[in-house]
Order: structure tokens, then sequence, then C-alpha cells
């Protein structure tokens, strides 16, 4: 695994460097988010390799590990069926309503114990999303039945 991980880093960072190049004919204000992201997938690639040659056995040991871990395959199953639920009904029960309901239920599947911190992180991430969505960048957010409320 050692060296599928340096062929891996190597040739993203051919390709990084490639968009980086790409970036130059851009104007100044347009180049500055493409070579910031080039940037931080080079850093990503020297981390990879620097890691790999740190521990280079790590994927043998974390290989046995996965063998125990092949019953949770239904908690992946379980999470795309409620994903593509969600952006189904997302527009009839609207994302202030669903939002918190989906990720209650996903947390718990998961297997967090704790509520209040599951209530906390289902409505703090629902109430960050629509204050910076729909009121700082005036995105609209799907409403639902809830629709004449915000109008």
């Amino acid at each position: 695994m050692l060296r599928v991980n340096y062929i891996f880093a190597i040739t993203m960072s051919l390709l990084a460097l490639f968009f980086y190049v790409l970036s130059l004919s851009y104007t100044e204000d347009a180049a500055q988010w493409p070579q910031f992201f080039v940037v931080i997938l080079v850093l990503l690639c020297i981390a990879l390799i620097v890691d790999s040659h740190k521990n280079p056995n790590r994927e043998k040991s974390e290989a046995s590990e996965s063998n125990q871990d092949m019953g949770k395959t239904s908690y992946v199953v379980y999470t795309i069926v409620g994903s593509i639920l969600y952006l189904i009904i997302l527009e009839f029960f609207g994302f202030l309503l669903l939002t918190p309901i989906f990720l209650i239920v996903l947390f718990k599947l998961i297997g967090y114990k704790s509520n209040k911190l599951i209530l906390f992180i289902a409505f703090g991430v629902t109430i960050s999303v629509i204050l910076i969505f729909q009121y700082m960048l005036n995105i609209p957010i799907p409403q639902g039945i809830l629709e004449e409320i915000f109008i």
C-alpha cells in the first residue's frame, strides 16, 4: 500500500501543477481560489507521503479490523436510502422541519448516545444553515409547508 500512496500523491501533485498552470491564464481575482485549492492539494499530497513513510504498515493492521466491521455495511445503505428519501420529500416538508429529524435519526443510527448533544447539533446545524444561506447570502431554502411563515 505504501507504493500506491506514493503513486497517488505524485499523480495528484502533477494534476495540481496542471491546474496551477491553467489558472495562470485567469485574471488575478479569478485565479485566487483555484490556486488556493492547488496549494491545499499539494500540502495534502506531501502529508500523505510523510504519513506513508512514517507508518508504512498501517493499512495492514487496519485491514484486519475492517473484516470485523462488515456488519456495519447496512448503516451505509440506510444512510444512502435515508439521504435520497430526505432529498425527495424536502420540497414538501421544508428544510426547517425535515433537517433536524434527518440529523437526529442519522446520529442515532451511527450510535451517538448523548441526546442533548444530538439535539444541539441537529438544531444548531439547521439554524446555522438557515442563517447563512437564507439571510446572509439570500439563497432560498425549501420552506415546504411552512412557506407562509417565512414570506
